[in-house]
């Protein structure tokens, strides 16, 4: 460390001049070396704790048994994402197979309104012409009437003038 210091403070002069620096960069790999050492000791003692009183094999075993027990959750996971899908895939079919029923029925729905409005158009035009038909037999009536009377009255009139005549 005491190196290090000498040799760090050697790199930063050498920097302040404007040199290269190859005596510091050398000496900071070194450093490196070190931490990444003293990193990987420090996780090893953590394991190392965590694992107690076990041995590496029972830690490892528990680990792979940790491991299945995760990978039967993920397949779980998996086949119920896959039964959702399917259950989706038949939803969107009878959605599909509803709406299509809906659109024909529309269609026919729209169909008898259509041949129901000409049948009462027909009805319509018909009670037109029974309402014509009933007025001109009104008139011819009116007509008749009119003629029998004038008959009636020219028969007594002829009638009157015979017994004048007479």
């Amino acid at each position: 460390s005491s190196t290090r210091s000498n040799a760090g403070a050697a790199a930063d002069a050498a920097v302040e001049n404007g040199e290269d620096g190859a005596v510091g960069d050398q000496y900071a790999i070194i450093e490196v070396k070190a931490k990444a050492k003293a990193k990987s000791s420090a996780v090893r003692k953590k394991i190392l704790e965590d694992l107690g009183e076990k041995s590496i094999e029972e830690a490892m075993e528990e680990q792979k048994g940790l491991k299945m027990r995760a990978e039967a959750v993920i397949a779980e996971a998996e086949a119920m994402d896959a039964a959702q899908a399917k259950q989706v895939a038949e939803a969107q079919q009878e959605y599909d197979k509803a709406q299509a029923e809906v659109e024909a029925m529309i269609e026919k729905e729209q169909e008898a309104a259509k041949a129901y409005k000409a049948v009462k158009d027909e009805s319509s035009e018909s009670l037109g012409k029974v309402a014509e038909a009933r007025n001109k037999l009104l008139e011819s009536q009116k007509k008749v009437a009119m003629l029998e009377v004038m008959a009636v009255n020219a028969r007594k009139m002829k009638e009157l003038e015979e017994k004048r005549k007479a």
